[in-house]
């Protein structure tokens, strides 16, 4: 009985949680697209938030722009420095040396860019 008691204690939703308020949210601003159509409303919403997000990116993409060089530099030198080790045969038999990241145009790539 005690132990009924104490999961039925704990298992409770906090005071300020509801199981429903989400799903009734969701039904109200479903109901207010259909009434007052309000889709261009929630599209130049949607596109506020993408365009802060997009400058957002690029920004921290901008602050990270020397270390991502630096990171390139030091990798296409690792890649040089195997190449050489192949060369002379001092890497493993049948070993290839992985490509040199091209270091003008990196902050263009797309998703789907060889690098």
């Amino acid at each position: 009985e005690e132990w009924a008691a104490q999961v039925h204690s704990q298992t409770q939703p906090l005071p300020w949680q509801s199981k429903t308020k989400g799903a009734k949210l969701l039904a109200h601003i479903l109901s207010l697209e259909k009434s007052d159509g309000l889709s261009g409303f929630y599209f130049k919403i949607i596109c506020v938030v993408d365009n802060h997000l997009q400058s957002h990116v690029q920004s921290s993409i901008k602050q990270r722009e020397p270390a991502i060089s630096q990171l390139i530099t030091t990798y296409n030198n690792l890649c040089d420095e195997l190449l050489g080790m192949i060369q002379l045969q001092k890497a493993l038999p049948g070993a290839v040396p992985p490509l040199p990241i091209p270091t003008k145009g990196i902050f263009q790539l797309d998703v789907d860019s060889d690098i």
